[in-house]
């Protein structure tokens, strides 16, 4: 029995902790003993995660005691035999690669976006840490997890990563949290206070600068009277930019027809009654949302800067536009409002996209991954 840190942030509703979560509800195997590290317990998920019946250590970190957080999960590590380390994010990279090479046990790092501070630094604090990330990867990185060939490029590349130990093995899915929920359009629809004729468009997100959506507000509020009454656009998600985001729905005049609803856990069935899609990230990875989107056959709207573009095509599986382009994102709402064939048109070669995606068996190979690690004693 081997046994595994999995190293984490916190608990919120973000793609990596949604991505995390996944994994350590649908791993079914005899062979790994898990553990989880967080430098914060809470967030949205955290009930979720105290339902794993997984033992959850808080180490809280702050911009001050990194040197002391990195002896705390230095001492759990000991104390609990720990084989390897498993993290996600930019701290719990950094501290997970000097804890395993003080502690000589293997530690995997998943790359989940080739973050946009990370390929444009723009100031002196973002320099610092692209040579502490890059610095501690040649250093003491071991293995690595990109979760598209376009992530894995960018760290080898341009972030000059070791070219050793890597898989692309992409987010696991909980097919469950879609299907479970795929209640009668209608009935969605009608508790969503919609009539049947409004086209229903839809964005899943955290709701920080990253993401977009005031881009998304902007192009709303571009199209025309007469357009934006035949939609009901809904933004699913929580975060700082929630009264940002709301004064500039109440600036544009478009409370009529925008929404947020904040984080929900039906979002299976949301997108079931839903007509469009729309991801306005200025930066992703391999979106969980757009997967999902795309396993429901729904029609894409999405930027350019992602994992995703691995395997979607501009006017093929989707309608690509350029991040932060709010009249790029007004042209490709108004094309689909308009063209209801052309919705179903790229909602079928998304799901015909999705289905050329190895996602079914990601777990499996994280699995493998550990193994090979632990017994090759790669470390």
């Amino acid at each position: 029995m081997y046994n595994i840190v999995v190293l984490l942030g916190s608990f919120g509703g973000g793609g990596i902790e949604r991505a995390v979560l996944n994994f350590l509800s649908n791993v079914d195997s005899q062979k790994f003993n898990f553990h989880i590290i967080c430098f914060k317990k809470c967030g949205i998920l955290e009930k979720d995660f105290d339902r794993l019946d997984i033992p959850i250590y808080e180490v809280v970190l702050h911009s001050w005691n990194i040197f002391y957080v990195i002896f705390l999960v230095l001492r759990y590590v000991v104390e609990n035999k720990i084989d390897l380390i498993h993290s996600h994010s930019y701290h719990a990279d950094v501290v997970s690669r000097i804890v395993a090479s003080i502690a000589h046990i293997n530690v995997v790092n998943t790359m989940h976006t080739n973050s946009s501070w990370k390929r444009r630094p723009k100031s002196m604090m973002s320099y610092f840490r692209c040579f502490v990330d890059s610095f501690t990867a040649k250093k003491f990185g071991m293995g690595f997890i990109a979760l598209t060939e376009s992530i894995y490029h960018f760290y080898v590349n341009k972030m000059e990563y070791p070219n050793r130990f890597w898989k692309i093995i992409s987010n696991p899915l909980n097919f469950s949290r879609m299907h479970s929920t795929l209640v009668e359009r209608n009935i969605v629809r009608k508790n969503l206070h919609l009539s049947g004729e409004k086209i229903l468009i839809v964005a899943v997100g955290n709701l920080l600068r990253i993401k977009g959506h005031r881009y998304l507000l902007e192009a709303i509020h571009l199209l025309d009277r007469n357009t934006q009454n035949k939609c009901k656009f809904i933004i699913c998600g929580e975060g700082r930019e929630r009264k940002a985001l709301e004064e500039l729905i109440r600036l544009y005049k478009i409370n009529n027809c925008v929404e947020l609803l904040g984080y929900r856990d039906d979002i299976g069935s949301i997108l079931s009654a839903s007509d469009i899609f729309v991801m306005p990230s200025l930066s992703e990875g391999e979106s969980l949302a757009i997967l999902e989107a795309m396993s429901l056959h729904l029609p894409l709207i999405v930027t350019s800067e992602g994992g995703h573009t691995d395997f979607l095509s501009h006017q093929k599986n989707a309608l690509i536009v350029s991040p932060g382009c709010s009249v790029e994102l007004k042209s490709s709402l108004e094309y689909l409002i308009k063209n209801k064939d052309e919705r179903i048109r790229l909602g079928d070669y998304a799901f015909a996209s999705f289905n050329a995606i190895p996602i079914r068996d990601s777990i499996e190979k994280q699995l493998t991954f550990y193994s090979d690690l632990i017994e090759n004693n790669v470390n």
